[in-house]
């Protein structure tokens, strides 16, 4: 199989078996209906063209296969996590990932997740691993390279140009519907993660409060709060979820529990 031929494969496999999320997410915002079947038809040739255009961009006859495997593996973890915990894979989730410790790690593993690594992830892998590629002279390589690359983007701007006014609207009132396209997002969120990285400056700490005193002839109480920053409100025990998530918090006995806290912002 030629390289060109593997990427449109496995991106078609990616693009319609991995974004679950994406497309359900589309269809709340876009009803499946004949004013709107041709857009959404378009936007799937749109992301097919464009993640084809990315891996074509990135991939070379030296790391084609390295390369699809990764984005294979990676992009089945992230359908398993968008589509069970509607998150999305942000610079921010990276982030958190790459702190993360092994006992959070090990929490978060299930059948269902090993499901999607198996079937979105590792079996297409191995099925890249397998495929023998057909590889020509550099000259030949780079003119198929370029030639697929200027189909591409002549099917982008086709597409959108053709439903223009539909692609404005999605653009511009509908933005967070990318978070969610499997894999382009999360590929420019390793991007935006490792450049702000990188172009971090150092912290300068300043000292403040150096007039603060301690009363020491008035009793005080010492309260502790305890924020659940990375916890939803329903899958607390505290609030009446029905398995024991919050077991130490539960044996205090004078623990107060505000259930939701909602803050607005200008």
């Amino acid at each position: 199989m030629t390289q060109t031929r593997l990427i449109l494969i496995v991106t078609l496999f990616m693009v319609l078996l991995g974004n679950y999320a994406f497309f359900h997410n589309l269809l709340q915002v876009y009803p499946l209906q004949r004013s709107t079947v041709g857009f959404l038809l378009s936007l799937i040739v749109v992301i097919f063209s464009l993640t084809a255009l990315v891996l074509t961009l990135l991939s070379s006859r030296w790391i084609i296969k390295p390369l699809l495997i990764f984005v294979l593996i990676a992009s089945s973890l992230s359908a398993y996590f968008m589509t069970t915990y509607h998150v999305v894979i942000d610079e921010g989730m990276l982030r958190n990932a790459f702190q993360t410790d092994l006992k959070e790690t090990t929490d978060l593993f299930s059948i269902k997740l090993l499901l999607y690594l198996l079937f979105l992830g590792l079996l297409p892998a191995y099925v890249v691993y397998k495929t023998p590629i057909l590889s020509g002279t550099f000259k030949q390589a780079l003119f198929a390279k370029l030639k697929l690359i200027a189909l591409l983007l002549l099917v982008i701007v086709g597409a959108m140009m053709l439903y223009s006014k539909h692609y404005a609207s999605f653009l511009r009132e509908h933005r967070p519907l990318r978070y969610s396209v499997n894999p382009l997002y999360w590929i420019y969120s390793i991007g935006k993660y490792g450049f702000d990285t990188l172009d971090k400056h150092e912290t300068q700490l300043k000292t403040i409060g150096l007039d603060a005193r301690i009363n020491v002839h008035h009793p005080h109480k010492l309260v502790v709060m305890v924020v659940g920053e990375a916890v939803r409100a329903d899958h607390l025990s505290l609030n009446g979820y029905k398995r024991e998530t919050t077991p130490l918090l539960a044996k205090e006995p004078h623990v107060i529990n505000f259930p939701r806290v909602y803050s607005c912002g200008t």
